[in-house]
This record gives structure tokens, sequence and C-alpha cells, in this order.
């Protein structure tokens, strides 16, 4: 290609765009302003000159309107997903970058509901990720807006905890309010200075944001607000709490698992004694009146994708999950999937919890006719009359957890996954026949994780 192509390739608009966005302050400075949640500076920040030529003088701008019909058009913001959206619990609007979430907006179509709007974001997701992912790691301001009509404010958001944090090991929902302070003034949009303040200060947060994001801060390993699906569940993270929701539950999920069991399985490990056992639901599960199966969990963890580095991470995760079936098994119910995607990791506690009940049974119950087996049962998952017993559990933690690993198991190790896999056989001995989990915790190789 010669040069006289390469430079008819030149996008002009896109020249202007990199040369409006380019920051006038040193790397660090603007990520520095949303990690100090200085509200003075932000606004000072939002206001900013942008070059090469915003904001317009207003001779200029007015010239320019007039020239320009469109740019007179009415600005009226699409509220088609308020409905969804104030049922999920979630902005109307939000931008991530290295999954923290960093900006948001809520929008009504009156102008006279710019108060709800405000009001909604210091209810909705306040906090740019959930403080037990990242325990240690100091959190940035949340940038926002409330837009109703041609009305448009923007806010600095900083959380206040008051207990119970979203990541923590407390298996409660936290309750968290948020300092919203303006960072600027309400623009009308209906103004021609109103839309070049509006737009002068998109751009800063574009600097802003892009200053973060090239700062290296962590990024957490979940995104707040984000949905993500999962085996024909989807799962959102929101404020404190995961909400998971299976569309079609009674035609496509309750031939596994009833919605009847999952309330009664749910109410049961809601008991004291399992506090910190496994996971819980923050709310009742319930159905909707489309028929969709939604239940809030508690606490917000980091899913696994397969075993811990080391062995002794493997034996702290191992009685994590041992401790989960251990309560289950108690009340009754077996888990029946047994594996690392149900299983996360809570930072904040360093520990491990077992998680996805819904595809829990009876102990005991006939699996040996459709829709069984699952996916990932082995030829000896089931006992010989085709019941899936607490055993069964025990086996799968052997065969899902305990085998494939980077390492070799030690001794103690090999024991107990091999104690595991004999639970249940007749033909054993007494020891292995009758294992529980709880007595599994109780074996040399989890010494100092079971009880954690």
């Amino acid at each position: 290609m010669d040069v006289g192509s390469a430079a008819r390739d030149v996008n002009p608009t896109t020249e202007y765009l990199k040369a409006c966005l380019q920051s006038p302050t040193t790397p660090g400075t603007l990520c520095a302003l949303l990690l100090s949640g200085d509200t003075a500076a932000l606004r000072q920040c939002l206001e900013t000159p942008v070059t090469p030529s915003l904001p317009l003088p207003p001779d200029a701008a007015r010239q320019l309107v007039a020239l320009e019909p469109w740019l007179r058009g009415q600005l009226v913001p699409d509220t088609q997903q308020q409905e969804w959206s104030c049922r999920l619990q979630r902005p109307d609007f939000l931008f991530w970058v290295n999954n923290a979430l960093l900006l948001k907006g809520e929008e009504r179509a009156a102008a006279g509901d710019l108060n709800i709007a405000v009001n909604e974001l210091a209810t909705k997701t306040t906090e740019a990720w959930a403080a037990g992912l990242l325990p240690n790691v100091p959190r940035p301001c949340m940038l926002a807006y409330a837009a109703a009509g041609p009305l448009l404010p923007f806010f600095c958001i900083r959380p206040m905890q008051h207990g119970g944090g979203s990541g923590g090991g407390s298996g409660s929902r936290s309750r968290s309010s948020a300092q919203v302070q303006p960072i600027s003034g309400v623009l009308d949009l209906a103004t021609v200075q109103g839309r070049l303040a509006a737009l002068t200060a998109a751009f800063n947060i574009w600097r802003l944001l892009d200053d973060y994001a090239a700062s290296g801060a962590p990024a957490p390993p979940m995104a707040m607000g984000q949905t993500l699906m999962s085996d024909g569940c989807r799962l959102t993270l929101l404020q404190g709490f995961i909400r998971k929701a299976i569309p079609g539950f009674r035609e496509s999920h309750e031939q596994y698992t009833s919605f009847e069991l999952l309330q009664q399985l749910y109410a049961s490990l809601g008991k004291p004694g399992h506090q910190h056992a496994i996971i819980k639901a923050a709310e009742p599960p319930r159905l909707d009146a489309d028929g969709t199966y939604v239940v809030h969990l508690v606490p917000v963890g980091v899913p696994c994708a397969g075993p811990p580095g080391s062995e002794d991470g493997l034996a702290a995760a191992v009685a994590g999950v041992l401790r989960g079936l251990a309560a289950l098994h108690a009340e009754g119910f077996v888990h029946r999937d047994v594996r690392w995607p149900n299983v996360i990791f809570l930072p904040q506690d360093a520990r491990w919890l077992l998680i996805d009940l819904e595809h829990a049974g009876r102990e005991g119950c006939d699996c040996s006719q459709h829709p069984f087996p699952l996916r990932y049962w082995s030829s000896r998952t089931l006992l010989p009359d085709g019941r899936y017993r607490a055993a069964s559990d025990l086996r799968m933690v052997a065969e899902q957890l305990m085998a494939g690993l980077p390492f070799e198991l030690s001794a103690a190790g090999a024991d107990l996954r091999q104690r595991l896999l004999q639970a249940g056989e007749v033909s054993s001995s007494s020891s292995s026949s009758s294992l529980t989990a709880e007595e599994a915790l109780a074996h040399a190789w989890l010494s100092g994780h079971a009880r954690s």
C-alpha cells in the first residue's frame, strides 16, 4: 500500500477523538482521584476543557446548532429495560474496567423523576466489587449519572458498610448505605451549553476510567452486576449476594429436584448449627410468574475451576466440602453433584464452601431411572440397589476432587481417598463401609482444616 492510500484510510473522526481523549495529566493522577473519592477534585476534573476544541465557545455552539437541525432533537432515555433492571436490583447502565464496576447510571423518562433516579443510585449496587473478593485491596469510588428527561447530573458514590461483608463468612447479606455526592451541576440537555458540558464530562470520565485501567490495579475475579450463564442458570453478582435464576424450572429442571424439596432444603440449612458449613439462601427460593426459579445465595465467593495447587490447599478444600456434606446429610439430604465448579473459595476467610444445591435429593433416593445418571457420575456412584446415598457423595469427593491432581497425594491423602471411594461397600472393612462425612473430617490428612 502506498503512502497516499494509507493517508486516505485514516479516519479523521477517529483521530480527532483520540486527540480529545488524551489525558493532560501524568499517568496515575486520575486513578488516584477514583481511589480517594475527592468530590471537589472530581468535579474539577469533569469540567476540564477537552482539546483540541471542546467546549465550544458559546457563539460557535449556537451557530453550529443553527446549521445542524439534528442537534436540536429531543434526548429521551430508553426506558424499555427499567422494569427488568428493577426486578434484578441492578442499575440501568453499568460500565466495568477490569471487572471493577466504575460507572453506572439510572434513567427515567420524565424530568420530574430525577429524585427517584438519584435515590436509586444509593440503593442499587454501590460497590465497585464485593469486598470479600479482594479483602486487602482499597476499592475506588464509583462514578454515576442520573438521567431524567433532559436532565443529567453526575455523582461520586462511596459505600459505607454496616456488617456482614459481601464476600465474608457471616452467611448474611450485607446492609449497606452509600454516600452519593454530586460532582456536577444538573445539566440540561435541552440546551446547547448543557449538551456541551455533558460531552466534556463524558470525555473526562473516559480519561478517569482509562487511567484506572492502565494503573495495574488488581482485578476482582467476578464483576458486580454482570450476569453469567452456567448449565442453564443465570448467575448475577449483586450487592452482597448471588442471584441464581433457572428459567422454565418446572419444565427443564424439576425432573431432578422439585421446588418443594429445595424450599425444605434451604430452610433446613438455615439452622444455626450449619451457619458456616454450606451455601445459604438469603431469602427462601421462589417461582416467579413466568416460571423462573430464583434464589439469592450468600456468601459471595470465587468459583473454582479446579483443585488448588498444593496438597495443603487441597486438604483445606476437601475439608470445606465435607463440612457442607455433613450438614446436608444431617438433615437427610444428599448433594449429588460434587465437583470443582460447585465449590467456591472465600478469600476473606481463606476457606472453601460447597454450593449449587439445585441437584440435591433425599438420602436414599432411587436414581436408577431417567433422567439419571447425572453427567459426572461414574459407574460406582450409585450403590448396588440403584439408590443415591450419603456414601455416594463421599465417592464423588474422591473421584471428582481428589483425582487428576497436578501433584501426587501423600500416603495420608491417598488413604482418605481410598476410604471415601469404599464408603458404603458391604464387602469392605467396617471402618470404610460406615464412613460418614463427619467421620472423614477426623482423618489425619485433614488435621488443622476440619474445623477451620
